[in-house]
């Protein structure tokens, strides 16, 4: 991947400022997730348009940038953990 593709995705814009404030921010807060209390086993499953899925899908913006071919890219990846 391009150095300037991964400095897109991973930093923030500018002089990153802001990043740098929400970083600071974050810090200082800890996060106490309570839900799925009492869960024995997680199972991601879900179902997209009557279609069964293993694993939840989400669009990703500028694919693009990350692969060469951004419409095949999550073929692969959804073929091997049976979500089709």
């Amino acid at each position: 991947m391009e150095a300037g593709v991964w400095d897109f995705g991973e930093g923030g814009s500018g002089t990153e400022a802001v990043l740098a404030a929400n970083r600071a921010a974050f810090a200082d807060v800890a996060l106490l997730p309570k839900m799925l209390t009492g869960v024995v086993e997680a199972d991601t499953r879900t179902r997209l348009i009557r279609s069964a899925a293993a694993m939840p899908v989400a669009p990703m913006a500028y694919q693009r940038l990350a692969h060469a071919f951004p419409s095949c890219a999550p073929g692969p990846s959804s073929r091997a953990t049976s979500t089709r």
